[in-house]
């Protein structure tokens, strides 16, 4: 994919098993250096609601290295991790009609804020091509103080109150919508949406990702880590 924010990373979906462990992995460093989560056995951080077989784990690497991703989620049988303090606020959407996905479980190594900015702006192309393919809105939780960021990068609206998270040790979420098709006719678009509709990501993109549902995930040290979280 094109590196069309300069961010210095290779940015493709997870293909394989060891792709999304490694991912994982870097998502439990920095959610416990963030003081987010506590230590497990396992070292990963994950959430049971991607294990399915539409999900997506977008990564950026160096030298082969992950050095960023996110997780795309799409609505399900399981519902999505936000309905556990947004529920009713989910709940209207999906009356609505409208089809859902979560993107989460972000992670970035770097230390430099810039670079970890333009890795975000870079990867989010790939749930938003998604969304838009798929007619879903996307749906994210983030720290109240960096939801300004998403709107005006993304054209994300706030969708609901600021809440503690107990997934995250009771820190503090703010709810963020984005209509991707309305998102298009606002006078102003977006900075993100411009760069992506310059740098149009094929559907084909997501053709060759890892199936979460596939048997070997439960063998895996997922598995075990999910099956801790029990």
């Amino acid at each position: 994919m094109a590196n069309v924010f300069s961010s210095g990373l290779d940015y493709r979906i997870a293909d394989d098993l060891d792709d999304v462990v490694a991912a994982w992995h870097l998502v439990y460093q920095r959610y416990l250096l963030a003081g987010l989560i506590d230590p497990n056995e396992q070292e990963l951080h994950a959430t049971t609601h991607a294990i399915q077989e539409q999900s997506l784990v977008a990564i950026g690497s160096i030298n082969g290295a992950i050095a960023s991703t996110l997780t795309i989620m799409p609505d399900g049988p399981r519902g999505l991790p936000l309905d556990s303090v947004y529920r009713s606020e989910i709940d209207d959407l999906r009356a609505e009609g409208r089809k859902l996905l979560e993107v989460g479980l972000l992670a970035d190594r770097r230390e430099e804020i810039k670079r970890y900015i333009n890795s975000l702006m870079c990867m989010f192309m790939y749930p938003w091509f998604f969304a838009r393919y798929t007619g879903s809105d996307i749906i994210c939780g983030v720290h109240p103080h960096h939801a300004e960021f998403y709107e005006k990068a993304f054209g994300f609206v706030q969708y609901g109150p600021a809440r503690a998270y107990p997934k995250v040790k009771d820190h503090p979420v703010t709810l963020l919508r984005l209509d991707i098709e309305g998102s298009l006719v606002t006078e102003r678009l977006p900075r993100a949406t411009k760069i992506y509709i310059e740098n149009p990501l094929p559907e084909c993109a997501f053709d060759h990702h890892f199936n979460l549902a596939d048997p070997s995930v439960a063998e895996s040290r997922i598995g075990a880590y999910l099956r801790g979280l029990a």
